[in-house]
């Protein structure tokens, strides 16, 4: 993202495909408002290793929220 827009940000949702991405995430989420709402999403071609990863993390750290893709889920192209 382009440095010019951290501070005017209603929400920032990060794609988990990895623990690199947590680390991504924290490190973008100190630059946002503090107003911003923080998701983390657990990537859906990897979503059964990193789905129980990002809620055990969202639960040591509440200050993010979990988004999905629930039209994957319910398959809804």
């Amino acid at each position: 993202p382009h440095d010019s827009i951290y501070k005017s940000v209603d929400e920032l949702k990060i794609i988990i495909h990895n623990m690199d991405d947590l680390i991504w995430a924290e490190t973008h989420a100190k630059r946002v408002g503090r107003k911003c709402k923080l998701y983390l999403q657990p990537e859906w071609g990897n979503s059964d290793k990193m789905t129980p990863i990002t809620i055990d993390y969202i639960k040591k750290n509440p200050k993010w929220t979990l988004s999905i893709q629930a039209h994957k889920y319910l398959k809804i192209n």
